[in-house]
C-alpha cells in the first residue's frame, strides 16, 4: 500500500495518552524494529501485538479495536485512512526471526458495509476491479511449510490444527479432513502459502441455509508477499465469481455479498437486513457460542429473531418456546446450587470452590434464620428468572450456568471418591 510522508511519529505522540491506554494488557506489543521489518512506519508498533510464538516464528496482528479508537482520535482524515489501511492489513502475519523475513500474510480485516440494493448499484464497489463472491461461513486456515511439516495457521495461532473449536469440541484438523478426505499434500509447493476455507455443518453459526455436505474451498495461493496463480486441485472446491446482476439478486433476497480486491475484503450487507445482522453481530463476536448463550446474550426483544439468522441445524434449539422451557429448568437447577452454597456458607461447612460470578449470584439472596430450604430456593428461582429476562444480564447468567456445571461435576467426583473410599474400607 502506498505510504505517505504526511504520517509521522509526532502524530502518534500527540495522541500518546489515548494510545497507551488502548491495548490489551495481556498481549506483548511489537517493537519499532518489528514494525520496520514488517514494512510499516515508525509508531505503527503501537497498534500491533504479538499473538503467538513457535520456535523461530512469531505472529503479528493489529490490536483489537485499535482502528476504531484511532479514527476517533486522529483528526486528519487522509492520515486516518492511511493508518487504517496500513494496519488493518496486519492480520496474522508470520515472520521468521532468523531471517527477519515475512513468510505468511492473509486477507485484511474485513470491512462491513450496509447498503441498499440501489446504493450498491451506484457505489464504487460495483466497479469491475472488485471480484464479487457469495458469503461463506466457516474457518479460514493458511497452510505453509515449516521444516518439512505443513502448518495450519489461523489469524491467531501459528499452528492451529490441534486447536479445538469451542462448544463443538472438535479439532480444526478433524473438520479439515472431513471436508476433504482425499486431500493430497504431495500436490502442494512447500515454497507457497495456501489459504483454504472450511465449511462444515458444525462450524456454521449464522448460516440459515441447510448445508448438504462438508466442503473445503481453496481461496488463494501466495508466495511470501504476493498472490500467485496455481493449477486447481481436484480435492477441494472453488468459488465462481458472481456477475454484478447475481450480486444484486443475492442482496435483494437478503444475502450478503463478499467483494475482494487482492487481499482487501469487503462484506456488503443489504440495508433492509441491518436489524437482523446487528443481532448476528452478537453471534460473530464469539462465533462458536452455544445456542443457550446466543439466546441469553441478545436483548429481550431481539431473541425471537435468532431463528431467522442462526445456522440451519441450530434453529430448533433457539426457538423461543424451547429456550424459555429450558431456562425455566435451568433456573431450578441453578437455584438448587445457589441454595446449597448459601447453606454451606451459613453453617460454615467446608464446600468446594465456586466461580466468582456464581458466588456473586448466590449473594443476591439473604436468608433469614432458621434456614428453610424451600423458602430460600423459591427466592433464588424468582431472582434467577428475573435476571434471565433482564437486558444486559445474559452473559453474566450464562457464566453462572457454566459455574453451576463445574460445581456439580466437582461434587460428583467427590461423591464418587467417597463411595470408592467406603468400598476400600469394607474390603
Amino acid at each position: 500500500m502506498e505510504q505517505s510522508n504526511e504520517y509521522t511519529l509526532e502524530e502518534f505522540e500527540n495522541n500518546k495518552t489515548f494510545l497507551d491506554g488502548a491495548f490489551t494488557k495481556n498481549r506483548e506489543l511489537a517493537t519499532a524494529e518489528d514494525a520496520k521489518n514488517l514494512g510499516l512506519l515508525p509508531g505503527d508498533e503501537r497498534g500491533i501485538v504479538i499473538h503467538d510464538r513457535m520456535e523461530n516464528l512469531v505472529m503479528f496482528s493489529v490490536k483489537k479495536n485499535y482502528m476504531t479508537e484511532m479514527k476517533l482520535n486522529l483528526t486528519d482524515h487522509k492520515t486516518k485512512q492511511l493508518v487504517a489501511g496500513r494496519l488493518s492489513a496486519v492480520r496474522g502475519w508470520i515472520q521468521d526471526t532468523l531471517t527477519e523475513e515475512l513468510i505468511v500474510k492473509s486477507f485484511n480485516e474485513e470491512i462491513v458495509i450496509y447498503l441498499s440494493v440501489e446504493q450498491f448499484k451506484n457505489s464504487q464497489f460495483a466497479k469491475r476491479d472488485y471480484e464479487l463472491y457469495k458469503y461463506l461461513e466457516g474457518h479460514t486456515v493458511r497452510l505453509f511449510n515449516h521444516k518439512g511439516e505443513w502448518m495450519f495457521s489461523s489469524n491467531r495461532k501459528i499452528d492451529c490444527k490441534k486447536s479445538k473449536i469451542p462448544e463443538i469440541d472438535k479439532e480444526i484438523i478433524e473438520l479439515f479432513n472431513a471436508c476433504s478426505p482425499n486431500f493430497d499434500y504431495a500436490k502442494l509447493d512447500s515454497k507457497l502459502v495456501y489459504i483454504f476455507h472450511i465449511v462444515h455443518q458444525l462450524n456454521q453459526i449464522t448460516n440459515p441455509e441447510k448445508l448438504n455436505r462438508p466442503m473445503l474451498y481453496h481461496l488463494l495461493t501466495m508466495n511470501k508477499r504476493d498472490i500467485v496463480q496455481v493449477e486447481k486441485f481436484d480435492f477441494c472446491e472453488y468459488l465462481t465469481p458472481l456477475t454484478h446482476q447475481e450480486a444484486v439478486d443475492d442482496l435483494t433476497i437478503g444475502r450478503p455479498v463478499i467483494l475482494r480486491k487482492n487481499l482487501e475484503v469487503v462484506q456488503i450487507i443489504p440495508k433492509h437486513m441491518e436489524k437482523l445482522f446487528n443481532v448476528r453481530g452478537h453471534l460473530t463476536s464469539d462465533p462458536m457460542k452455544s445456542p443457550e448463550l446466543l439466546y441469553l446474550a441478545l436483548p429481550i426483544d431481539d431473541r425471537p429473531l435468532l431463528t431467522q439468522i442462526i445456522a440451519y441445524h441450530l434453529k430448533d434449539q433457539v426457538k423461543p418456546e424451547f429456550m424459555e422451557s429450558n431456562l425455566s429448568r435451568q433456573a431450578i437447577n441453578l437455584a438448587n446450587v445457589c441454595t446449597a452454597i448459601l447453606k454451606d456458607v451459613i453453617e460454615r461447612n467446608t464446600h468446594f470452590a465456586v466461580t466468582a460470578d456464581l458466588m456473586r449470584l448466590t449473594k443476591t439472596v439473604r436468608a433469614t434464620m432458621p434456614f428453610v430450604y424451600e423458602d430460600v430456593h423459591k427466592l433464588y428461582v424468582d431472582a434467577i428468572l428475573k435476571k434471565f429476562h433482564t437486558n444486559g444480564e445474559g452473559e453474566f447468567m450464562y457464566s453462572c450456568l457454566k459455574g453451576m456445571r463445574s460445581y456439580q461435576k466437582r461434587h460428583e467426583k467427590r461423591d464418587m471418591k467417597a463411595v470408592n473410599d467406603a468400598g476400600h474400607l469394607i474390603h
